[in-house]
């Protein structure tokens, strides 16, 4: 039993018992028209069940989707609209739900309408796109009434005329009004939407016509839905505002009581300045933009044309060769003080060409057992390669038995610093800060980061050290077009290697010169032994 003193909590806590048995035991409201049935294996049949299947998973970031399937008289059209607040994972796992309840509630019916709380699904025989329907609006109210009616209709409906305002403003993309009013201490929140295939003027319309029906009510929380646009208003914040906000449509702020009134002329004055100084700085913005990004495009072009001349030049072994007295005097006499490294086929020493340029000589081994003609050509292949984590090949000498590789030399660096920095891809993600891999400018397009991080996710997978734990392509193709499915945790991928770098971590011979390529040349566990980042040559 409640005590005198607890007797207005008890009441509360009653109330509200009820208010949430009342809310689970609503069904979420639907239509059948009566515009005649199809038979299950009929033409219209298929085309229906094709529509539907495509309506959520082309559902756009903004929650809008609208398609036709077949020809007439048997072509199904069909939209799907969700709360713009909604993201785009929650958007599509609405239109699903509503997507097999409508099936179930109206069987066989060429035409039918289905509201969930976050979105609205239908679908007719009759063209739907851009086109308003004469139909009475279905209405859930909330049966507890404010005080004070008259000064709350006001209220609201100041509101609801800036709100629609907002709604029939917006984009091809999105036709939305959101945000709140204060009246006598407590808050007015409301959301309006039309789809966005509506013109402005027509979303106007719509939104005035269901907004309407509230005249007689003063009720506590309203909501009017319609096939194009729904209206919704509540004495508490039901909307997300950071995805609004993330979508360009921040929700308009409640408005003081004491400061009701219209803004006045000298408002406009400040606009007209305000637009006066903004448009020409735009206008000059964009003209800088655009030439940089044509500046940057033509660079591009040199770039890649200056390449492929490159390659182009490199027609000969003849134009590759150097003189071996040349590279034996670079290296003076392959001195073991300008021994840069050990690989697996030969020894790596720093040289210098009389012209002055600093190279990476590899002496390869003598046991290699290949021909002349073969070592010249795969060294005419290597050298047309181009790409900037490979070191490039300038040429070879030959004397006897002896072989020699001549490679540009990468100063106070290796390859491993390029390709496993401590950026890598794998060590972020185990920190759980892969994020911080994004470039800034996709990290700031709104609701990407999710997929993002997915890709990275699936990625790993398929790059871990057991191939047999690596998923197959239609496993990576469901991953990639399904938000909903949990994937595995990714292990050690092959190529990981603890970067053993850094510059107080680097062994050199001559610790006073910068001028002396740094690496590794022991292996520890985790590292990769790079051999002075060079590519090596195998024989066939």
């Amino acid at each position: 039993m409640c005590s005198s003193g607890s007797k207005k909590v008890c009441m509360i806590v009653v109330i509200l018992i009820i208010y949430i048995s009342s809310v689970r035991g609503q069904n979420n409201p639907y239509k059948c028209t009566s515009n005649g049935n199809y038979s299950r294996n009929s033409t219209y049949s298929g085309n229906l069940n094709a529509l539907l299947q495509s309506l959520s998973s082309n559902m756009s970031e903004y929650g809008y989707y609208s398609s036709s399937v077949g020809e007439n008289p048997n072509t199904a059209n069909g939209l799907a609209l969700c709360r713009a607040d909604r993201t785009l994972s929650q958007c599509r796992a609405c239109v699903e739900s509503a997507t097999r309840e409508v099936l179930q509630l109206c069987p066989n019916e060429r035409q039918a309408a289905i509201w969930y709380e976050f979105c609205t699904l239908r679908y007719s025989s009759d063209p739907i796109h851009s086109t308003q329907t004469a139909e009475t609006p279905t209405m859930l109210i909330n049966t507890l009434n404010v005080t004070d009616g008259d000064r709350f209709r006001e209220e609201r409906a100041k509101l609801f005329d800036d709100l629609t305002a907002q709604a029939a403003n917006g984009t091809s993309d999105l036709k939305v009004g959101v945000g709140s009013r204060t009246w006598s201490g407590s808050t007015i929140n409301g959301l309006l939407q039309c789809t966005p295939d509506f013109s402005s003027e027509d979303c106007r319309r719509c939104l005035s016509e269901i907004g309407s029906y509230l005249q007689s009510y003063v009720s506590q929380g309203f909501r009017v839905l319609a096939p194009s646009c729904n209206l919704r208003y509540e004495l508490y914040s039901f909307y997300n505002e950071t995805r609004l906000r993330e979508l360009g449509v921040p929700p308009l702020g409640s408005n003081d009581n004491n400061n009701n009134t219209r803004p006045e002329k000298k408002d406009d004055n400040t606009t007209k300045v305000i637009i006066i100084i903004v448009v020409p700085v735009g206008v000059t913005l964009i003209f800088i933009a655009c030439a940089i990004i044509f500046m940057r495009k033509r660079m591009k072009r040199r770039r890649a044309y200056e390449i492929t001349k490159t390659a182009d030049d490199i027609s000969t072994v003849e134009s590759l060769q150097y003189d071996f007295s040349s590279i034996r005097a670079a290296t003076d006499d392959f001195d073991d003080t300008n021994k840069l490294g050990q690989g697996g086929f030969g020894a790596v020493y720093k040289g210098k060409l009389q012209s002055g340029e600093q190279v990476a000589v590899k002496r390869l081994s003598k046991d290699s057992g290949q021909g002349n003609v073969e070592f010249k050509n795969e060294v005419l292949l290597v050298a047309k390669l181009q790409h900037r984590n490979l070191v490039r090949l300038l040429g070879f000498s030959m004397e006897g038995t002896e072989r020699v590789l001549i490679y540009e030399f990468v100063q106070n660096a290796s390859l491993d610093q390029f390709i496993f920095a401590q950026s890598q891809t794998w060590k972020k993600w185990r920190e759980g800060t892969a994020a911080n891999m994004i470039d800034p400018v996709l990290r700031n397009e709104a609701g990407s980061i999710r997929d993002m991080l997915r890709c990275m996710h699936v990625g790993l997978l398929c790059v871990q050290e057991n191939a047999a734990n690596r998923p197959t392509m239609a496993s990576v193709t469901l991953m990639l077009s399904s938000s909903t499915m949990t994937l595995q945790v990714p292990s050690e991928p092959a190529f990981y290697m603890a970067s053993q770098y850094g510059t107080e971590k680097y062994d050199s011979k001559e610790s006073n010169s910068t001028e002396e390529l740094k690496f590794k040349t022991g292996v520890s566990e985790g590292s990769s032994q790079n051999d002075v980042s060079v590519t090596e040559l195998y024989p066939r």
